[in-house]
């Protein structure tokens, strides 16, 4: 029951904080690609993402539940 309470807590924390990490994670991703292709490619339009990706901020709830579960 501990394990069942202290892995929605986890879940609930790690997407909340995937929610504020979302847009410097995108970020990260264009200085990666731009750097590894030597700025042959550029971004244009703008950048505006009114809402977070479901899939990000599920998948790092998911994946750090994982990770919490295999640690302890």
């Amino acid at each position: 029951m501990k394990r069942i309470i202290a892995s929605s807590f986890v879940f609930i924390i790690s997407m909340v904080s995937a929610f504020f990490f979302e847009e410097y994670f995108r970020k990260l991703i264009r200085y990666f690609y731009t750097f590894s292709t030597d700025n042959n490619i550029s971004f244009i339009g703008k950048n505006f993402h009114l809402f977070a990706s479901n899939l990000f901020v599920i998948g790092s709830g998911l994946y750090c539940v994982l990770l919490f579960n295999i640690v302890k």
